[in-house]
């Protein structure tokens, strides 16, 4: 829509620049160029400024708690992030049970979820009906244990 309302403009200011003789032409078709410029300046940023409104997933830092005592093998690794009150917990490298828990400031469990994974897994949590407040975040991995932080 906004490139069409551009190429109007770009039309009647053309019509009106034709039939203009020598060095009028010439200082006219400078202005031209210029209003071209402008409107498409401001078509780009009002394109960007659209496509920065996204939201975007919010990551958690996650911390292992107890170290791993296991045969040597590649070690699990745990990503978090929230967005739009879902919390995924990624983890990679584990085979095994892998349960998320999740706390308030108070300590209290708020929800929990276990899932299998074998190699790689994504568990989500819906965290839409919490309240404003921090929150603590425990993913055990057998005998590993990971912690985090977060706010919503």
């Amino acid at each position: 829509e906004q490139l069409f309302v551009a190429q109007e403009l770009i039309n009647k200011v053309k019509s009106k620049c034709c039939g203009i003789k020598g060095y009028q032409k010439s200082k006219n078709m400078k202005k031209l160029k210029m209003f071209i410029s402008f409107l498409l300046f401001l078509l780009f940023t009002s394109i960007q400024v659209k496509a920065g409104d996204a939201p975007k997933a919010q990551d958690i830092p996650v911390y292992k708690k107890v170290s791993h005592l296991g045969t040597r093998t590649a070690e699990p690794s745990v990503t978090a992030s929230l967005e739009q009150n879902q919390l995924a917990v990624g983890v990679s490298h584990y085979m095994g049970i892998v349960k998320v828990y999740v706390y308030g400031a108070n300590g209290s469990l708020m929800v929990s979820s276990s899932v299998a994974i074998e190699g790689n897994g994504l568990c989500t949590l819906d965290l839409s009906a919490f309240e404003n407040g921090s929150y603590n975040v425990t993913v055990e991995l057998g005998n590993i244990i990971y912690w985090g932080m977060f706010d919503i």
